[in-house]
């Protein structure tokens, strides 16, 4: 069941709810400039240009645990310090440094990471997770299960000064059963240099018998891949023989590099995975 819970267009909250589970969330505008430099002065440094400081979404478990999404708390993840704002580099910033060899100009005030890397995995409140070897029944979540609810929005994206782009955002799927699956994801394209994509899913999977309330499981990935390999990847359309088909229409769609879902196919190593687990019936 869904309801609005706030009047106000821009500042809506709306609710989903369904068996012992509540969803609320809210889209909301971009921040506004004052908003932006509050933002800043709470980080300690420029906010990404799109950031969706004031939208929210949340899951909550008989109003007792839950899982939420707040773009602050993801950047307050984003590294800083000496050497942060360097650890990735572009040609157009290793020749800006060059240029200033011998200019008095020597470090960066407040430097920090600016691809705006996280490795959010969300807030959560009376949920501990143990790690675990369950892994999440892919056969359930592709199963016919009416979607009772879908949600999907942005937290912050940025386009890297045309360097590339990043993109924190999120999907969620509520099924009649009950079984939902939730996925946070860092997108990462420096153009050039690499691509990362960082995945947190939840997926919550109801007991088959009734004996209790389920399991939820949280699954963490990270793929990092060079961008001339990912590059390399993608294959130009063969021309058939005697065909007249134009050098441009053979060429690859390098559009396709701006698609996660497509870039995450093409690299098949992890630099980190772990799964972990949390029985709904435990007190915390």
């Amino acid at each position: 069941m869904e309801r609005d819970t706030e009047s106000g267009a821009a500042h809506q909250i709306h609710e989903f709810t369904h068996a012992d589970w509540r969803v609320t969330y809210r889209h909301s505008p971009i921040l506004s400039i004052p908003e932006m430099d509050r933002a800043a002065d709470l980080l300690a440094f420029s906010p990404p240009e799109m950031l969706f400081g004031n939208d929210k979404f949340e899951i909550q478990y008989r109003s007792a645990k839950s899982i939420s999404l707040n773009a602050i708390d993801a950047l307050r993840l984003v590294a800083r310090g000496p050497g942060t704002d360097t650890a990735i580099r572009v040609k157009p910033a290793r020749d800006w440094q060059t240029s200033r060899a011998g200019s008095g100009i020597t470090r960066v005030v407040n430097p920090f990471d600016w691809t705006y890397t996280t490795r959010y995995t969300g807030s959560g409140a009376n949920i501990t997770f143990a790690e675990s070897q369950t892994r999440i029944d892919v056969a359930r979540l592709t199963a016919r299960d009416p979607i009772l609810f879908y949600d999907s929005g942005i937290l912050y994206e940025d386009d890297l000064g045309d360097f590339g782009s990043c993109v924190l955002s999120y999907k969620f799927r509520f099924m009649q059963s009950a079984t939902f699956l939730l996925l946070i994801r860092f997108f990462l394209r420096v153009d050039g240099v690499l691509f990362r994509i960082y995945d947190t899913r939840y997926v919550h999977e109801p007991s088959t018998d009734g004996s209790s309330a389920g399991v939820l499981i949280k699954q963490v990935s990270r793929k990092q891949a060079d961008y001339s390999s990912v590059l390399a990847k993608i294959q130009a359309p063969t021309a058939s023989p005697g065909s007249h088909q134009s050098e441009t229409s053979a060429r690859p769609d390098f559009s396709k590099l701006n698609n996660a879902d497509f870039v995450d196919s093409l690299i098949t190593d992890h630099t980190f995975k772990a799964n972990y687990i949390h029985h709904l019936d435990s007190y915390l």
